[in-house]
């Protein structure tokens, strides 16, 4: 028993490891994720991403909305893949939390990123912590150390237990 457990486990464990994301399907009527690259700053140009949204060849409107100001239009065609990946300046004057909402004229597909404006007298590096504007993301090595202790502690204790087990009912 202990066995079919053990092994059990070890397919559970490895489909939940091996099982792919459907993250960046288009499901109709959800509003999918995009990403803005660049120094946030007034007047600064920045480029907004949105992957595997809208249909090949789409026109794409992309309304950047910002507190106080009026909201700026921008029309864009997707790629082949249905993915934009558009220019836009930030407003003069403006501050706070922007956002940048895309949607795809045709197919109805929405997507939004937004991004927060900095100072303009900040210092270059400041905003973003590698300096290229992309956010940092992916797991730490240390996770995966202790994911691996975990299971060689785990794995152990399993055969023990087993071990102890029938030894026990031989004598």
């Amino acid at each position: 028993m202990l066995k079919t457990f053990a092994a059990g486990l070890g397919v559970l464990v490895a489909l939940l490891l091996a099982t792919p994301s459907a993250a960046s399907a288009y499901v109709p009527g959800e509003v999918s994720a995009g990403s803005v690259t660049g120094r946030p700053a007034p007047g600064a140009v920045l480029r907004a991403q949105f992957d595997r949204v809208f249909l090949s060849g789409e026109t794409v409107t992309l309304v950047v909305s910002c507190p106080g100001l009026r909201d700026v239009e921008i029309d864009d065609t997707a790629d082949g893949d249905g993915s934009t990946s558009t220019p836009l300046t930030v407003p003069a004057g403006a501050s706070g939390t922007c956002t940048v909402s895309a949607f795809g004229v045709s197919s109805g597909a929405a997507a939004v990123a937004s991004f927060t404006v900095l100072d303009p007298d900040a210092p270059a590096g400041e905003g973003d912590a590698s300096g290229d504007g992309l956010a940092v993301t992916g797991g730490s090595g240390l996770a995966a150390i202790w994911f691996g202790v975990g299971a060689v502690v785990l794995g152990g204790t399993l055969f023990l237990v087993g071990r102890h087990r029938r030894v026990g009912v031989r004598s």
